[in-house]
């Protein structure tokens, strides 16, 4: 299937439990969601493309897709309200994650993917919840210097490949629980 003419969904994008599913494309063109994105539980090696993806005001979850590659949300602005939630995609070795988002007023976790190239974030100011980052394979984290405050905690665990922390080096304030550091 080619691109579909589609470039705006006033709500949401669920694709979930399609465990058949094995061609998810056509959303090139898209470039607002108004609420959420959601994608569980199918077989599709190949996420849609969702780069030219600017506006996306409420919640990405992204979980459970077991052959899923890679996932590209580069042009991602603004800020998103619940969270951002990467997580349990067995094979996902490339993340493109939003480029010019700035604030996320929920949390972020990103867990249990391979992830060995991972890009994106470089004007996230604020996460008022948690930062999590677990089993993460990239050596080279994204360049977060403008991340100055975590509003709950950060946890970075089993990230193999990770050699250092100057990619938060601007970081001045975690709120509230707890930090663990686990390099």
């Amino acid at each position: 299937m080619g691109p579909l003419n589609l470039t705006s969904i006033e709500h949401e994008l669920y694709i979930t439990g399609n465990s058949n599913l094995a061609n998810i494309t056509g959303f090139e063109n898209l470039n607002t969601i108004g609420r959420r994105l959601w994608i569980t539980e199918t077989i599709e090696d190949d996420l849609p493309d969702f780069s030219n993806l600017t506006t996306l005001t409420w919640r990405i979850y992204i979980a459970h897709n077991p052959n899923a590659l890679e996932l590209l949300l580069p042009k991602i602005s603004g800020t998103i309200s619940e969270g951002i939630f990467i997580f349990n995609n067995a094979s996902m070795t490339t993340l493109k994650a939003p480029e010019f988002l700035s604030t996320v007023n929920g949390n972020i976790r990103i867990t249990q993917n391979p992830i060995t190239s991972f890009t994106g974030f470089n004007n996230l100011v604020n996460v008022d919840g948690y930062f999590r980052l677990q089993d993460i394979q990239a050596t080279s984290f994204p360049d977060m210097i403008n991340l100055i405050t975590i509003g709950n905690n950060l946890r970075l665990e089993n990230n193999s490949g990770i050699e250092n922390l100057n990619w938060i080096q601007n970081l001045q304030s975690i709120a509230v629980s707890y930090t663990h550091l686990t390099l």
